[in-house]
């Protein structure tokens, strides 16, 4: 453990810490965080300028420098997707954030208030104690179009949360059983504790003393620079609870509570074909039904990958997806569904359509004969193939053209026999 810190204390690289989400900087070689397991630094190659100093320090060993990426292979038949989910990050100006350091995200109060956290546990921001705090709900979630601009992939994030109200009003009770005398301002078009018991935390908060303001998300509420200097900063906005009265509120620190949002899967949805909701979560099957598989056999979604969850919702969408997984290979052999895509060689003339319209990727093309062949393992029976085809040489077992013109003249027969009668 001296020769880590060692070769943490002669790197002469520093950026944010992520780990206190940019409230304090780290070196290019550091431990994750404190306590971590095992106690192992890691390198952050962004950052790192391969100056050798941390090498010198451990004597040579232990670090290599010249490591190069490599791709490993592995051979498996369930893949659980659990990649999670991020935090919104307000833009520059956005209730002031990036604009006045007073400004943060509920995550860096959350990293102020650990005992393990840069100011060991004590409300202080900028080396000043702090007297008064504001709390601003949705930043991130619930946009509407015309009110707020659309985020740099031109979309709103305009579904809620989940998780941000409970995490606002718990934060604010923790704030005032540690700090009673200080002045707690809660700003919120609309509350929601959806979870078990979670109501309690609003009416506890409200018993200490804090204050609740609901705004107008058409005229949102306004963070600048308070021109008396009473405060750092003043907030002002409308307030519904007091039948529209225009308040300012001086504060020296405004919390955001940021939405959760999905991350960048641009390349696990081309490379799997996810499914993708209109929130950027990747869907599963069926809610009831299947609720953590995607269509493609054998690929399973854990936790918040599905939409904002709490711990609890995440553990369990977790262990669900992990006991599906051990079903499946416990058996041995696997069941494919019957009704796949087949290829009719004479009637195929290779012009590849089908392979460009198959979401799985279950066709390719025979070079040899110059013929479609499709993947059993792979091909879910969507159909898709079968519409597209312009030769009509794909079929697909149960619902071949005699089979479904069958059942149609069938049905058409009993209404007509049921009519007569």
């Amino acid at each position: 453990m001296r020769n880590v810190q060692a070769a943490i204390d002669v790197c002469p690289e520093t950026t944010d810490d992520e780990h206190n989400f940019g409230l304090t900087k780290r070196k290019a070689i550091y431990l994750p965080y404190e306590g971590c397991y095992p106690s192992i630094p890691a390198i952050d190659w962004k950052a790192c300028t391969k100056c050798g100093k941390c090498l010198d320090a451990v004597g040579g060993r232990g670090i290599n420098l010249a490591e190069a990426p490599r791709e490993i292979e592995i051979q498996s038949g369930v893949i659980l997707i659990a990649v999670g989910l991020d935090l919104y990050r307000p833009r520059t100006g956005e209730y002031g954030f990036g604009q006045f350091r007073e400004v943060i995200t509920l995550a860096q109060l959350n990293r102020l208030l650990d005992p393990e956290g840069p100011t060991a546990g004590k409300l202080v921001l900028n080396g000043k104690p702090v007297r008064s705090i504001g709390f601003m709900h949705c930043v991130g979630s619930m946009q509407q179009k015309g009110i707020h601009p659309p985020t740099p992939n031109g979309k709103l994030n305009d579904c809620c949360s989940r998780v941000c109200c409970t995490a606002c009003l718990h934060a604010e009770t923790e704030l005032k059983a540690r700090y009673p005398d200080l002045h707690i301002f809660d700003f919120h078009e609309d509350i929601r504790t959806y979870g078990r018991w979670h109501e309690d935390y609003y009416s506890r908060a409200s018993e200490q003393g804090v204050a609740f303001v609901r705004f107008n998300p058409l005229r949102p509420p306004r963070v600048e620079r308070d021109p008396r200097g009473h405060a750092p900063l003043v907030v002002r906005t409308v307030d519904r609870l007091t039948f529209g009265e225009e308040i300012e509120v001086p504060l020296d620190v405004l919390v955001l509570a940021t939405g959760l949002v999905a991350g960048d899967m641009t390349r696990l949805v081309d490379l799997l074909r996810c499914a993708v909701g209109p929130d950027r979560f990747l869907l599963e099957v069926h809610p009831k039904l299947r609720p953590v598989e995607l269509a493609a056999f054998g690929l399973l979604l854990a936790g918040s990958v599905q939409g904002p969850m709490d711990t609890v919702e995440s553990s369990a969408g977790a262990a669900a997806a992990a006991a599906k997984a051990s079903a499946l290979i416990s058996q041995g052999s696997i069941e494919l569904d019957p009704f796949i895509a087949r290829v009719t060689e004479e009637l195929c003339s290779g012009c590849r359509i089908c392979l460009s319209v198959c979401p799985y990727e279950a066709i390719a093309r025979d070079d040899a004969k110059r013929v479609a062949t499709i993947n059993e393992a792979v091909c879910t029976g969507c159909g898709t193939c079968v519409a597209t085809c312009p030769c009509n040489a794909i079929t697909q077992f149960g619902f071949t053209d005699q089979e479904v013109k069958s059942e149609v003249l069938a049905l058409l027969g009993k209404q007509l026999a049921s009519v007569a009668a």
